[in-house]
């Protein structure tokens, strides 16, 4: 993602915060952002949309980023397995 994003991307986690109610500290945004800014904004908007579909609880970063890059639940290591 680019800063351009930004705005999309709170939407996107604040939409998914009114879902679960919870509260969302501006500072915790911004957080999320910088993690999962490697992503394209359409592939958080699909985890988003995925994770609301199967979960009862607020996504921490790292279950967006399973959920668009599945190979982060099984990195292989220096052996290449």
């Amino acid at each position: 993602m680019e800063n351009s994003n930004f705005a999309e991307f709170s939407k996107i986690i604040g939409n998914m915060a009114i879902v679960y109610e919870k509260e969302l500290p501006k500072e915790s945004v911004g957080l999320y952002f910088d993690i999962l800014k490697v992503y394209k904004i359409e592939d958080v908007k699909k985890a988003s949309d995925q994770h609301l579909k199967t979960s009862k609880y607020f996504p921490k970063p790292s279950e967006l980023a399973v959920l668009i890059q599945p190979s982060l639940l099984h990195p292989k290591n220096e052996f290449g397995y």
